[in-house]
Order: structure tokens, then sequence, then C-alpha cells
């Protein structure tokens, strides 16, 4: 009997140990992903602004839930990682000490799904904020006007960024069996997709010279992170149910 549960906790502590490595390798690219959504965060609302124009203001606001998503898996993988915590908020569980903390741990790697749901619930109220600015800046002719071919530059520098993005995302997701890196990508090539919506729509404002356009294609960029997000938030629901 003794020498039985040896053997399980030999197996137990390699099992740790190999996911805690891969919680540390996906940290790493998780700032990656704040560092290059913060950069076009910022540079997307500051043409934004001098540019007049509301789609490239919700993708702004799109690469800026981005960051939040980023910032909250983050957290949720230190969580997961933190061995030395022999309590789950506050409250030990019951005859865990007879196994090493294994329950405790197995209970802390579900954070990381817990805070990727959360991922999707913030993706869902951004999405719904977007779409109902765009509808306000449809029904509000004297707000309406056609942006300054400078957005576009933000448009594209932001669809590029996040194509590379989603594709280290994508590739250590698959490596590394990582629910947030998985996420992750989804998140980001919506996002390129979006940009690249953004791209479009801009560029036909200005082709066209039609100022309503812009609020338009808002709202179009707006279901699209509605969709991401139900998508993240119901993929999360069932990991958490398994």
């Amino acid at each position: 009997m003794q020498e039985h549960r040896e053997a399980e906790q030999a197996v137990w502590k390699r099992t740790q140990t190999e996911e805690l490595q891969k919680l540390h390798s996906a940290q790493h690219h998780l700032w990656f992903n704040v560092a290059a959504y913060l950069v076009i965060s910022v540079v997307e609302f500051y043409l934004a602004m001098i540019g007049h124009s509301q789609t490239l203001r919700a993708d702004a606001l799109n690469n800026l839930s981005g960051i939040i998503s980023a910032v909250l898996l983050l957290i949720g993988i230190f969580i997961a990682r933190d061995i030395d915590d022999d309590d789950l908020m506050g409250e030990p569980l019951p005859e865990d000490s007879q196994q090493n903390g294994q329950r405790l741990q197995l209970t802390r790697f579900h954070y990381e799904t817990v805070f990727t749901l959360i991922t999707g619930l913030i993706m869902i109220a951004i999405s719904l904020n977007i779409m109902f600015s765009g509808l306000k800046s449809l029904l509000n002719q004297n707000s309406q006007a056609v942006p300054q071919p400078i957005t576009m530059l933000g448009a594209g520098v932001a669809m590029v960024i996040m194509l590379v993005v989603w594709y280290q995302n994508l590739r250590a997701g698959r490596k590394l069996h990582n629910a947030a890196l998985t996420a992750a990508a989804q998140d980001s090539l919506s996002d390129a997709m979006t940009s690249l919506g953004t791209l479009v729509a801009i560029g036909g404002a200005l082709w066209f010279k039609i100022a309503w356009l812009d609020g338009a294609a808002s709202i179009v960029v707006g279901l699209f992170i509605l969709v991401s997000g139900i998508k993240i938030f119901r993929e999360s629901s069932l990991n958490l149910a398994a």
C-alpha cells in the first residue's frame, strides 16, 4: 500500500512539474500579447481622434479588451502556478494534506479556465458598447463624418501585428495544450479580421465619400467581437463543467 501511494505521488509530482512549466511558458506569450495590444490601442485611439473615425475607435476598444483579457488570463495562470499556498480562498481543502496538496493544485489549474470565461464576458460587454455607439452615430447625422486617410494606417498596422500575435498564440497553444493561449489565439485572429474590416470600411468611406459607412462598419466590428466573446464563453463553460 505504501509503495502504491509513493508511486502515485511520483506520477503526480511529474505531472505537476510539466503543467507548471507549460503555464510558465504561457505567461511569456501573454506578456507579449499585452505589449502588442497596448501599442495598437494607443496608436488607433490617437488616429481615431485626429482622423474622425468611429470604426477605428471601435477597433481600438476591441484591442483594449485584448489587454484586459490578457491580464485576466495572466492572473489566472499566476494563481494556478502558486504551489506554495496551502489553502484556497482562505480555507484548506479537507483531507488534502494526505495527498500533498494534489486536490488543491488541480483546483487551482481550473482558475485559468475561470479567467478565460471572464474574458469572454468582457468581450461581450465591449461589443455591446461598440454597437450602441455605432447605432447612435447612425441616428445622429450631425456626428457623421468621412474619416481622414491617416486612419487607414492605424487599421493596417493593427491587422499585421494581430496576425503575428495570432500565429504565435496558436502555435504555443497547440504545443502547450493551454486553454488561455487557445482563447488568446481566437481573440487575436478575430482582432486581425476586425482590423481588416476596419481598413476596408474606412477605405470605402473615403473612396465613395459616404459618411454613414463609418458608423455602420463599427456595428459590424461589434458583431465580430460579440461572436468571438460568446464562443470563448461557451467553450470555457464546457471546460469547467467537464
